[in-house]
């Protein structure tokens, strides 16, 4: 039987487990009745981490389906500073793109401004698309607002803007917005930017907030409401202060400032982090609203450390690490937009070394963990039930991973086995055939789908100086990541970073550098990204290597793409593969 011939319901069945970019690759404009099939699989293209196609699928996807589906395309989106680049010169040429969605890879707080420059050019070609009804930017920057004001979105309705500490202010230069936007989901550092952004969205009927803090906040405010604004989600908890470590917002600060919405308010949603004692109290709870006659529903989510004081709440539960839900029911949930700004709101801090843990508690909001010092011990008031979960933890960085005692490569294994989100390993080492042993150690007791959660590999290869600065105990071999990929990683992988003082420059390394991506592209069978970095770019030079690294590159620049960048004495390269 020929593939033709079977019946719409088992090609639907067959084409899901097909990438995007293949399909359209493979059956398009095969006939009418193909044609037909594929069509609806052209209405949302979805380029981020996921669903991230390899640099030969994406280059398919712009040289053959997007001259023929470019019209059909009614949500985008993308992640990355590669796709914001090549993406560029076509965005505008969707005539019919209704949302974009643009979100951040998982990455380090400092390495944000390498891309800002790339989603700014992205967004002005993107803003002159005047179809657009929907728009989100994770990790925005004040310059959004800004283009904006120069936009020809006049359709646009949804605004969800994610600043990574809050938007601190509205500058002036943002003189106007469209006014078309009904709905605003955004995250801010204190209150000083509200009035500013309803003089700006004047026919708001729907606010979403993350507070980080209520700063700026007087009595009486006399802001100038939106006239249909009717529903408000706030989200809030504890946070950071430069003169105050940990501060939870009170009872009386959330009253005055739900108070500037009273004449207003249908819909209210409060979803908080770490909630003060009062927030326990029904009574004080809800004389938050007493007086907002207006008011028809009132939805909350508590998490907080204390008691409930009261049998009139809809919903009470303990939870595992001693805190307490208190909710209506349904219980609202955070919005998933906003999750990235969690950790500003978090009751622990988000970066844990083993000196900080005395027991299991101290992990449940951990995001990262690092072991990073010679002959760390595992603390000695550590205690892990069977039913122990980490769910925040996210990255394990391991430093001088070769002088970790076995005690302690247990635990990681331990950790890993009682992590479902953790995708990110780090490793720091001198000595990568000592490294790959106590990776070993590490990997291998987990299961193959906890093998397969692991999708990010950091490796940097580092090397000790003396006085004189003379490079000593440094050693990397060349099958690290062969061995790496034999672990079981070798379908997980997607990104692989490689940073090394002297890359290239050794006999013991890869012939050429076609040689290294091409071993570690077999190795890794789903990786789409590649980067490469070279330290002592100094040293190199010396010995006459650069140039010669530098032809081989623009080599390969016939089939590979990549983005280079010279910074503090290092040189960067980005694969997308």
């Amino acid at each position: 039987m020929y593939l033709e011939q079977l019946p719409d319901e088992l090609l639907l069945f067959i084409f899901g487990y097909l990438q995007k970019c293949d399909l359209f690759y493979a059956f398009s404009q095969l006939n009418r009745r193909f044609q037909q099939i594929l069509d609806p699989y052209s209405y949302t293209i979805d380029l981020t981490e996921k669903s991230r196609p390899s640099y030969r699928q994406f280059r398919l996807f712009l040289d053959y389906v997007l001259p023929l589906y470019r019209r059909n395309i009614r949500l985008l989106k993308i992640s990355g500073q590669h796709q914001f680049q090549l993406l560029k010169n076509q965005i505008n040429s969707f005539s019919n793109l209704q949302t974009l969605v643009i979100e951040e890879e998982d990455c380090e707080e400092d390495e944000f401004d390498s891309i800002k420059d790339d989603q700014h050019n992205f967004l002005h070609e993107a803003f002159e698309v005047p179809s657009l009804i929907s728009l989100t930017v994770s990790f925005a920057w004040n310059d959004v607002l800004t283009l904006l004001t120069n936009s020809k979105l006049s359709k646009l309705v949804n605004l969800n803007l994610f600043y990574f500490c809050g938007l601190s202010d509205v500058i002036d230069e943002v003189s106007h917005l469209p006014t078309s936007i009904t709905c605003l989901k955004v995250a801010l550092a204190s209150v000083t930017p509200l009035p500013k952004l309803f003089r700006l969205m004047p026919h708001l009927i729907s606010i979403n907030l993350l507070m980080i803090t209520f700063d700026g906040l007087i009595l009486n405010n006399a802001w100038e409401l939106p006239e249909k604004l009717e529903e408000l989600y706030l989200e809030f908890g504890q946070y950071k202060d430069e003169d105050q470590p940990e501060v939870q917002p009170k009872m009386n600060v959330i009253k005055m400032f739900l108070e500037c919405f009273k004449e207003k308010l249908r819909v209210l949603t409060l979803v908080v982090t770490n909630a003060e004692l009062d927030f326990s109290n029904f009574d004080k709870l809800n004389n938050l609203v007493s007086n907002f006659d207006r008011l028809q529903t009132f939805n909350y989510s508590i998490l907080t450390s204390y008691e409930a004081t009261s049998l009139y709440f809809p919903y009470v539960q303990k939870l595992h690490n001693a805190s307490c839900c208190i909710s209506t029911i349904p219980i609202p949930q955070s919005l998933n937009a906003f999750k990235k700004c969690q950790p500003l709101l978090e009751y622990t801090p988000t970066s844990l070394t083993f000196e900080d843990v005395c027991n299991s508690s101290d992990l449940q909001n951990c995001q990262k963990l690092r072991i990073h010092a010679y002959n760390e011990l595992v603390p000695i008031k550590l205690q892990l039930s069977d039913k122990t979960k980490f769910l925040n933890l996210r990255r394990i960085y391991m430093y001088h991973i070769e002088a970790l005692q076995i005690d302690v490569l247990w635990l990681l294994s331990l950790f890993l086995q009682r992590s479902p989100n953790v995708n990110f390993l780090h490793v720091t080492t001198t000595n990568t055939e000592k490294a790959i042993k106590q990776i070993e150690q590490i990997i291998m007791p987990l299961t193959k789908a906890q093998k397969n959660q692991i999708t990010h590999f950091e490796l940097s290869v580092f090397s000790d100086e003396d006085e004189q600065a003379a490079i000593k105990n440094y050693h990397y071999h060349p099958t690290f990541f062969s061995e790496l990929s034999k672990l079981g990683l070798s379908k997980s992988l997607r990104t692989l970073n490689f940073y090394s003082e002297q890359l290239f420059t050794d006999d013991n390394y890869y012939k050429s550098l076609r040689e290294f991506i091409s071993t570690v592209s077999k190795d890794f069978e789903k990786m789409t990204n590649l980067t490469v970095e070279m330290r002592s770019v100094t040293n190199v030079k010396d010995y006459n290597e650069f140039d010669v690294f530098k032809e081989e590159l623009y080599e390969l620049k016939k089939t590979v793409y990549f983005t280079e960048k010279l910074q503090n004495g290092s040189y960067y390269i980005n694969f997308w593969l």
